[in-house]
C-alpha cells in the first residue's frame, strides 16, 4: 500500500526517504490496521472497516504529529493531503439558498511557518478550492486572510456588511505596518470569482 500513499503524498514521500524515516509509512499503515492510531483519537463507533483509502489518508498528518516530528514535516504533509481533498473529494455543492455570504464547501486552508523547497512554496497561508472542474490554490494576503477569517466564524453578513466588518477588524489591528487596501469590496468580489466565497444573488459568485 506504500505505492498508494505516493499518490497523495509524493513529497512527503520524497522527503522522509531522504531522511530515512520510510519506516513511518510503514507503521503509519500498521496502525491503520489494528486502528491504534484511530482508538485514540476516533470514537470506536465511527470507525468503519470500509473507510476508504483517502479517508484514511487524512490521518496521516496526525500520525506524524503524534510520532513528535518535527513541523517543517508535519506541514508538507498537511499541505499534500489539503490540496488533495479539494481536488479530489466531494464536499457537496454550495448552498445558494441563503442571502449571506459564505465560504465554499471544497475550501481548505494550510499555514506554512517555514519556506518549503519542497512544495516550491514560501511561508503564509495558503487555499485551496475546486470550483466546478476547475482547481484553484491561492496564497492569501493579510486582507484576504482577515476577510476569511470573518467568514469563517459563521456571522450571518451581507457582502456590505462583510465589507465594513472587514475595514473595522483591520483598524482595530494592533501594530500593523499595512495601509488599508483601496477597496474591501473589490477584494471580496475577487475571492467570490475564485469561487472560494460564495453569495447567491450575483453570478460570479456561482460554483
Amino acid at each position: 500500500m506504500v505505492q498508494s500513499w505516493q499518490e497523495i503524498f509524493p513529497r512527503s514521500v520524497e522527503f522522509l526517504n531522504q531522511k530515512g524515516q520510510s519506516s513511518l509509512l510503514v507503521e503509519f499503515e500498521s496502525e491503520l490496521d489494528s486502528q491504534n492510531l484511530f482508538a485514540s483519537v476516533v470514537e470506536p463507533e465511527l470507525i468503519s472497516q470500509d473507510w476508504t483509502f483517502r479517508e484514511q489518508a487524512r490521518w496521516f498528518p496526525a500520525f506524524l504529529k503524534i510520532k513528535s516530528c518535527p513541523t517543517y514535516w508535519l506541514e508538507i504533509a498537511e499541505f499534500e493531503y489539503l490540496q488533495f481533498a479539494a481536488k479530489n473529494l466531494d464536499f457537496g455543492s454550495p448552498a445558494f439558498g441563503a442571502r449571506h455570504v459564505s465560504l465554499h464547501p471544497s475550501a481548505q486552508f494550510v499555514e506554512l511557518r517555514h519556506d518549503h523547497a519542497e512544495l516550491n512554496r514560501g511561508r503564509g497561508l495558503y487555499c485551496f478550492v475546486r470550483k466546478g472542474a476547475k482547481f484553484f490554490e491561492l496564497q492569501l494576503s493579510i486582507y484576504q486572510a482577515l476577510i476569511l477569517d470573518l467568514v469563517q466564524q459563521g456571522l450571518v453578513l451581507s457582502v456590505d456588511h462583510l465589507v465594513s466588518l472587514s475595514r473595522h477588524h483591520f483598524e482595530s489591528m494592533e501594530n500593523r505596518s499595512l495601509n488599508q487596501p483601496a477597496d474591501w469590496r473589490e477584494l471580496v468580489d475577487q475571492l467570490g470569482e475564485l469561487g472560494i466565497l460564495v453569495r447567491p444573488d450575483q453570478a460570479h459568485f456561482r460554483a
